[in-house]
């Protein structure tokens, strides 16, 4: 099996620079490939140059293991990592998240970077809730965020990455605030990161693309195109009648019910809303009108959101986001019993099943009976 470096290079432990005393190596570091360590390591470790990355035997099995990732974030909406039993094992998982970058960039699908940038957000905070708090505050340090040891961040962080948050505990009015910093539990920080790096990672991608990258990228890209296909056919909008709010999944009655009430929904329900109802054929029009029902409904700017979700201005219509991803985002609100079950993952899906006409069982013994 080829190495993935060449003969003689050193596998040394790291320490972080930041202002949080830490030292770890790199089956530490693997685990959180986009600090800034990370890419410090990378290069001076003299491990590749682009050309390399992309072609080099190599770095075969970090390609192999970058593909691997962003076929998880797409499938599961969770980035797996590989097994980590040796120092080799983990350089792979290091190298593997640029590479895992370029070819989303290579495949430069809004879904795709969307649903990427949540798989590493959220494998980020899972391993972050179980570390060291230095390696926590060091993650806080490099997205920007003003944290401090004991733990609290920064009130201007705290409502920016937790606006999403439904709950009432992520409210401001419910945290300890002291001299302008929230104190927080690590989970909660975790989370915070968790917003953070699926914002840093929606943001910065995709990067710019050479025609080397596509060539050397090609099987990658068509088997990910693939997937992708597979993936928006499952969740594509399809003739489904008149609109019914009762076939609605929990979570669309409840956005529906605090329009209503209160106007009080954070962006990702408003989003999460407004491609629903255009998936299951509401006009923008009366999208508009439902959300006109709001207390502090703006006219302009909820036509300028409805007709940039569903393609009228943008000209990509969006899809509206899986059940794994409300979850993340803290919007899977008030779920019931057909919501529980396994292959239950998407609120059209739950719309579609309960759109289906069921025979009264009389009529179904019968025709069971009349089979036999």
């Amino acid at each position: 099996m080829a190495s993935l470096f060449p003969e003689g290079t050193q596998c040394k432990p790291l320490s972080f620079t930041s202002r949080y005393s830490l030292t770890v190596d790199v089956r530490v570091l693997c685990k959180y490939p986009f600090l800034k360590e990370a890419r410090k390591w990378m290069l001076e470790s003299g491990g590749a140059d682009l050309n390399e990355l992309v072609r080099g035997a190599a770095f075969g099995r970090a390609r192999e293991a970058a593909e691997r990732r962003v076929m998880s974030a797409l499938e599961e909406g969770k980035v797996r990592p590989g097994a980590v039993a040796s120092e080799t094992d983990a350089i792979i998982e290091i190298y593997s998240y640029p590479i895992a970058r370029m070819l989303v960039s290579c495949v430069a699908d809004s879904y795709l970077i969307t649903r990427y940038a949540l798989a590493e957000g959220v494998c980020a905070g899972d391993q972050l809730r179980l570390d060291d708090s230095g390696v926590l505050l060091t993650a806080c340090k490099d997205l920007d965020m003003d944290a401090k040891e004991g733990l609290s961040v920064h009130m201007g962080d705290f409502l920016r990455y937790s606006s999403g948050m439904r709950s009432p505990d992520w409210k401001l009015v419910n945290q300890d605030v002291r001299r302008g910093y929230v104190r927080v539990s690590r989970d909660r920080l975790s989370r915070l990161v968790q917003q953070a790096l699926q914002e840093r990672i929606e943001s910065d991608l995709p990067i710019p693309i050479t025609d080397v990258m596509n060539a050397a990228f090609a099987p990658q890209i068509g088997r990910i195109r693939a997937v992708l296909a597979e993936k928006r056919a499952q969740i594509k909008p399809k003739e489904m009648g008149e609109v019914s709010i009762l076939r609605m999944p929990p979570c669309m009655r409840e956005f529906i019910k605090s329009l209503e009430s209160t106007g009080n929904l954070p962006h990702s329900a408003r989003f999460a809303l407004t491609s629903f109802l255009h998936a299951v054929g509401m006009g923008n029009d009366d999208i508009l009108a439902l959300f006109s029902t709001s207390p502090d409904f703006n006219e302009q700017m909820a036509r300028y959101q409805i007709a940039h979700v569903t393609g009228e201005s943008s000209g990509v219509e969006y899809l509206p986001p899986e059940c794994s991803t409300m979850k993340s985002y803290g919007i899977c609100v008030s779920p019931d019993d057909l919501c529980a079950r396994d292959w239950m993952k998407h609120p059209l899906t739950y719309y579609r099943v309960k759109g289906k006409k069921r025979e009264p069982m009389g009529q179904r013994a019968k025709k069971e009976g009349a089979e036999k």
